[in-house]
């Protein structure tokens, strides 16, 4: 548990955390400070990253690695978009999402995570608006290794993304009773599972580039020769 980090430096540090060791990083209490002077305090909470974490800890992708946060750091300070806290890139956008996605506290969580998580993975995935489902799938199996199982969470995870954001789903008020209501009790369910399967992919996306120094991705199409190809 940390206690007391600075908004300044500490912020840099939590980012770098969950990058390296994701999921791994909680708070007792969180201070905000301007000028040396307590601007907010908040109650701790474990991170919504930690929480997608451990819900793909049983499938097979995406896969995780364990980094020095020193490693981590050095990557992301590299980053023009990092150092002035305004995303000028790609990448920029994709850590900019995950500060989004660092909540002090379950009282400021809401399914809005997926869309940041969305945000950060069209950033560095599409290359075009259209057929942004596609490009984000087979691109990131692309370059995180291929699904072999619950392959089709993430393509209903794009698609319950799509419906919300262009008003096809019913959704629950901001301030609601929880239980009673399948319906209700059913969004929200579908809602945080996508969520978490979104904040994983983006995770394990920015965490593959640190390790490879990537600072950007770029795909092209490769035509291999098939089985029936008779050489001439």
């Amino acid at each position: 548990m940390l206690r007391g980090i600075s908004i300044a430096v500490g912020s840099i540090w939590v980012i770098a955390s969950h990058i390296a060791k994701p999921g791994s990083l909680n708070f007792d209490e969180c201070f905000t400070t301007i000028d040396d002077e307590l601007y907010e305090r908040n109650a701790g909470g474990h991170s919504i990253i930690d929480d997608a974490v451990s819900a793909v800890s049983t499938a097979d992708w995406p896969k995780f690695e364990l980094l020095s946060i020193q490693r981590v750091w050095s990557w992301l300070t590299q980053i023009a978009d990092f150092r002035t806290r305004s995303s000028k890139s790609k990448l920029g956008r994709a850590i900019g999402a995950i500060t989004y996605l660092i909540n002090p506290s379950h009282a400021d969580e809401n399914v809005l995570g997926l869309v940041w998580a969305l945000i950060g993975l069209e950033a560095l995935y599409g290359n075009t608006n259209q057929g942004l489902r596609s490009q984000l799938l087979d691109k990131s199996e692309a370059y995180l290794g291929p699904r072999s199982s619950h392959s089709k969470q993430f393509g209903w995870m794009y698609d319950f993304r799509s419906r919300f954001i262009h008003g096809d789903l019913d959704f629950v008020f901001q301030h609601h009773d929880f239980g009673g209501d399948a319906a209700a009790d059913k969004f929200i369910d579908d809602a945080f599972r996508s969520q978490e399967l979104a904040i994983a992919m983006l995770i394990a996306t920015v965490q593959r580039m640190c390790i490879d120094g990537r600072q950007q991705l770029a795909f092209e199409y490769v035509v291999t020769p098939s089985a029936s190809t008779v050489a001439g």
